[in-house]
């Protein structure tokens, strides 16, 4: 088993303890990107991500749990990342658009909070991981981006390794 799927087992069952901790029936894998994929998404979304989201795609295009014959994904397969996204920057658009265009998010929490990668105007990514918080969103011009984009974790490994 590689390192992030044994990763994601162990924070799924941290969520979800009553799952089989040999083989979690609740817990679905994507199968894993290549990098042409990964590429080509790049290209659609106009930002370069950071090593780390490539090798975590190249082992698992995404990961959530299995409801039925759905998949509630939380961590987003590549194509349904620009659509999620986009959910996400409605939110904040109007009153930050900069900010809005620059938000990548691949991670959704069922909370209405989300977590992704935050770029700076030259198309760099930011260090570390950013939650948006929807609580924490005023709708206003003048309100202090920090205060709904929050960096949380230096990495995804760590966000996995939370628990």
């Amino acid at each position: 088993m590689d390192k992030w799927k044994k990763l994601i087992i162990d924070f799924h069952l941290e969520e979800h303890p009553d799952d089989n901790p040999e083989s979690p029936q609740s817990l679905h894998f994507g199968a894993p990107a290549t990098d042409a994929q990964i590429s080509a998404f790049e290209s659609e979304i106009g930002f370069r991500l950071p090593e780390e989201f490539h090798d975590l795609y190249r082992s698992c295009n995404g990961f959530g749990r299995k409801d039925d014959d759905e998949v509630i994904w939380f961590c987003a397969p590549l194509e349904e990342i620009p659509s999620l996204s986009e959910d996400v920057r409605k939110w904040f658009k109007e009153t930050h658009p900069e900010m809005a265009a620059q938000f990548v998010a691949f991670i959704d929490w069922e909370s209405g909070d989300y977590t992704g990668y935050l770029f700076d105007e030259e198309g760099k990514v930011l260090e570390g991981i950013f939650d948006f918080v929807y609580e924490g969103y005023d709708y206003d011009r003048k309100q202090d981006p920090d205060e709904f984009l929050i960096p949380t974790f230096p990495t995804i490994k760590d966000l996995l390794e939370m628990s």
